[in-house]
């Protein structure tokens, strides 16, 4: 890093720094960092001790960009195995009625709680809640969010990122339904529910299986 000139630290707009007296500065953008004063001058944690500035001189530190910003792209083909770990089922109660002639009224509602394993693609682990409704005809509604962590494959050939960086969350909304033996969903990310390496991604998807525990997922995604 190459030093900018300055008439002192006191001015310099490189962002937070411990003098030896207990001072603190700050610049007007709010920028902190782990500046310590040197001999003569202010030195980064992460800058070899040969490149410390000489008096009245401060390095400005590079602002480091979320990954999510480096990209527009739309990233499509992203695909992944979903297994169900666990599953707890419980059921809804009734809604209460004094008249004993309307029960035969209540539908069918319960809540399921899951754990789930991603490989592919989608590489991590998840929760799921969903509510789902079971019709007079044997099918089951359901509606509810999955929680994914962990990375996606196909990112880091996007984003000019170490690949430890390339992690994060999604919230997924998912509304499906099954009958017979296949069961289909559709999923999608909200561009405001995502966290860490996944902030600010929006996009669309779905899962299909045929009742069993393994799901084939697809998604496409804006970054």
């Amino acid at each position: 890093m190459r030093g900018v000139k300055s008439p002192g630290i006191a001015s310099c707009r490189a962002a937070h720094v411990r003098s030896s007296e207990g001072k603190e500065y700050q610049s007007a953008e709010g920028v902190k960092s782990s500046n310590y004063r040197g001999s003569g001058g202010i030195r980064l944690a992460s800058q070899p001790a040969s490149s410390i500035p000489s008096n009245n001189e401060c390095v400005t530190p590079t602002r480091r960009r979320h990954p999510s910003s480096f990209t527009d792209e739309t990233i499509a083909g992203i695909e992944f195995s979903l297994t169900t770990d666990t599953f707890n089922e419980t059921s809804m109660p009734p809604v209460a009625s004094a008249d004993p002639q309307t029960a035969h009224l209540h539908p069918k509602l319960s809540h399921n709680q899951g754990t789930h394993t991603f490989t592919g693609d989608l590489a991590g682990v998840g929760t799921s809640s969903y509510t789902m409704q079971y019709l007079e005809d044997g099918t089951l509604l359901f509606n509810g969010y999955l929680v994914f962590i962990g990375t996606i494959a196909k990112l880091r050939d996007v984003l000019p990122v170490e690949e430890d960086t390339v992690r994060g969350s999604l919230v997924i909304n998912a509304t499906g339904e099954c009958g017979g033996n296949m069961v289909t969903t559709n999923w999608t990310v909200d561009e405001r529910s995502g966290r860490g390496a996944f902030a600010r991604v929006k996009g669309s998807g779905g899962s299909k299986s045929s009742g069993g525990m393994i799901a084939e997922g697809w998604l496409e995604l804006e970054f």
